[in-house]
C-alpha cells in the first residue's frame, strides 16, 4: 500500500507555502515522475510534538494490514517530530520517500544513512522543543512578577491577575495547618478533611498523599515553586509563615532522608523487575560497597557497583565512532546544511516578494478607504485579509531565520559525543557516569556476568552500523560518497 501522508500544525495552517494541498500536489507530481500508484491521501492539521495523532494512527494501522509498505512525504518533520513516532515507523519496515529532501529510507538503506536520518528526526525534535521553551517563557515571566503561572491548586481559585483564596475551601486548609503545628498526625488531619467536607474539584474525598503534599506547599504561605525555583507570590496567603514553619518542623526531626543511588530506575533484571540498591559493610573493615539487586525476593539477581562499573565500559565505548568517520559524517551534514540554507534563501526571497505585493495591495485599500463612495465593509474586510497575510509572512520568514545554524550544532554535538564519550565517562563519578548513561540508552537488562543495553535513538543505529564491516568499506572507496548519497 503507498500513502500521501501531509500535515500542518494548526499555528501554520494558513502560512504560504505551508498548507496542505501544497504538500499533498507535490507528493502527487513525485509519485507520477516515478511511476509510483498512490492508494490513499491521509491528511490531518494537528501538531507532532506529541504521539496520539488520529491521522497517523490511521496511516499505520492501514500499513499493519498490508505486506507492501511505503509513504510518500513532504519532508522529515512533517511525518514525525517525536521519537516514538520514528520508531513506531521503524519498527512496520516502511519505505518512506522524503520528496523534497530527495531521500528515500527503507530497512534496507545502509546504516550510514540511517543514522544520518536517524540526527535529523532529532533535529527535529529539537525544534519542537524550542518551540515549547518559546511558550515557557511567558509563563516564567509571570512567575518572576510574583504571578502563580498556572492552574489555581487547591484552596485558591483563578482571578484576571493571579490566584486568590477560596472562600469555601481556604477556612479548611488554615484548619489543617492550625491542627498540624498542635502536634496532630496526619491520618488525624486526614480524618477532619473528610468529616468537614473538604473536597477536590471533582467533589472526591481528598486522598491522604495528597494532604501530605498540601501540609509541605508553601503556596499557602505565599510561595510557590515553578520550574523547580522557588518564587514569591503577590497572592494573598492562606496561613502566615510562622505558622506554616511549625506544622511543617515538628515532624521533620527524626526523618530518614532517601539515599538517591546512581544507577537506580535505570536498571532492570533479566525478570523484568526494577534494581534497587543498598550498602553494606565490605568484610575485615576493608570499607562499604554498593550492592544492585533485584526487587523480586526471590529472584536472586545481584551486582557490586564497581563490578557493574566495568560492564558499562563496552556499552559506552560501542557509540565510539573512529575520527575518519566521523569526519566523512560532518561532510555530509555541511552539505546537507548548505543545500538547506540555499532552500531557505529561495524561500526568503519568495516570502518578501509576496510581501511586498501584499503590501501595494495594503497600500491600495488605505487609498481607497480615504474615497467617500467606497464600500467601506468590504474595504475593511479586504484589509483584515491583508494584514492577517502579511502576519502569517511574518511568523514565516521568523521561522525561517531560526534552526539552521541550530540544527547544525545539535548534530555536531551528538558527532563531538560519540568522540569524546568514552574518555570523558571514565573519569567522572558514579552519578555522572549514569546521568551520561541515560542519554545513551533506555535500558540496561542485567543478566548475571551480563548486561544488555538498549541504545536511544540515533545511537541504536550508530552502534549497529559500528558493528557492520560494509559500512566503513562503503566509506573507504569513496569519502564524497556519503554525502552524495545523503543528498540525492
Amino acid at each position: 500500500m503507498v500513502i500521501i501522508y501531509a500535515r500542518v500544525s494548526t499555528e501554520e495552517q494558513h502560512a504560504e507555502g505551508y498548507s496542505i494541498p501544497a504538500q499533498v500536489d507535490l507528493c502527487r507530481d513525485y509519485a507520477r515522475k516515478h511511476g509510483i500508484r498512490v492508494d490513499r491521501e491521509i491528511v490531518e492539521a494537528e501538531s507532532a510534538s506529541k504521539t496520539g495523532r488520529v491521522g497517523f494512527n490511521e496511516m499505520v494501522a492501514a500499513l499493519k494490514r498490508t505486506k507492501e509498505r511505503i509513504i510518500l512525504v513532504e519532508k522529515t518533520d512533517r511525518l514525525y517530530r517525536n521519537l516514538k513516532d520514528f520508531v513506531t515507523i521503524d519498527d512496520l519496515g516502511v519505505v518512506v520517500h522524503f520528496v523534497k529532501e530527495n531521500t528515500v529510507i527503507s530497512p534496507d538503506s545502509m546504516s550510514n544513512d540511517q543514522f544520518v536520518h536517524g540526527l535529523n528526526v532529532l533535529l527535529a525534535r529539537r525544534y519542537t522543543k524550542n518551540l515549547s521553551e518559546e511558550c515557557s517563557k511567558g509563563l516564567r515571566k509571570k512567575a518572576e512578577l510574583g504571578l502563580y503561572p498556572s492552574w489555581a491548586p487547591l484552596g485558591y481559585v483563578n482571578r484576571e491577575k493571579g490566584i486568590a483564596p477560596d472562600p469555601d475551601r481556604a477556612p479548611l486548609i488554615l484548619r489543617m495547618f492550625e491542627m498540624r503545628a498542635a502536634g496532630a498526625t496526619l491520618d488525624q488531619v486526614w480524618e477532619m478533611t473528610k468529616r468537614e467536607g473538604l473536597r477536590n474539584r471533582g467533589g472526591s474525598i481528598l486522598q491522604r498523599s495528597h494532604v501530605s503534599k498540601m501540609l509541605v506547599n508553601p503556596i499557602y504561605r505565599g510561595d510557590f515553586i515553578w520550574g523547580g525555583k522557588q518564587y514569591e507570590g503577590k497572592h494573598e496567603p492562606i496561613v502566615s509563615r510562622d505558622l506554616f514553619e511549625r506544622a511543617t518542623n515538628l515532624h521533620r526531626p527524626g526523618r530518614r532522608r532517601k539515599h538517591v543511588w546512581a544507577f537506580q530506575g535505570l536498571l532492570r533484571c533479566r525478570c523484568g523487575r526494577l534494581f534497587t540498591a543498598e550498602r553494606q559493610a565490605g568484610r575485615h573493615g576493608r570499607g562499604d560497597y554498593v550492592y544492585y539487586h533485584c526487587t523480586r525476593a526471590k529472584c536472586g539477581e545481584w551486582i557490586r557497583e564497581d563490578r557493574l562499573d566495568e560492564l558499562l565500559l563496552p556499552i559506552v565505548e560501542r557509540v565510539a565512532i573512529p575520527a575518519a568517520y566521523a569526519e566523512r559524517i560532518a561532510e555530509a551534514l555541511k552539505e546537507a546544511q548548505a543545500t538547506r540554507v540555499s532552500w531557505q534563501e529561495g524561500e526568503r526571497a519568495r516570502v518578501r516578494n509576496a510581501r511586498q505585493m501584499l503590501e501595494t495591495r495594503q497600500e491600495a485599500v488605505y487609498e481607497a478607504l480615504l474615497d467617500r463612495g467606497a464600500n467601506h465593509d468590504v474595504l475593511e474586510r479586504l484589509r483584515g485579509k491583508i494584514e492577517a497575510e502579511l502576519d502569517s509572512l511574518a511568523a514565516a520568514e521568523e521561522r525561517m531565520s531560526k534552526g539552521t545554524v541550530e540544527h547544525f550544532e545539535t548534530a555536531r554535538q551528538v558527532l563531538e559525543l560519540t568522540q569524546s564519550v568514552f574518555p570523558m565517562y571514565v573519569t567522572k563519578s558514579p552519578t555522572e557516569k549514569a546521568r551520561l548513561l541515560k542519554t545513551l540508552v533506555s535500558k540496561l537488562i542485567i543478566d548475571g556476568a551480563t548486561v544488555e543495553a538498549t541504545y536511544e535513538k540515533p545511537f541504536d543505529i550508530l552502534v549497529k552500523g559500528l558493528s557492520d564491516e560494509a559500512w566503513y568499506r562503503y566509506g573507504e572507496l569513496n569519502p564524497g560518497l556519503m554525502a552524495e548519497n545523503h543528498l540525492s
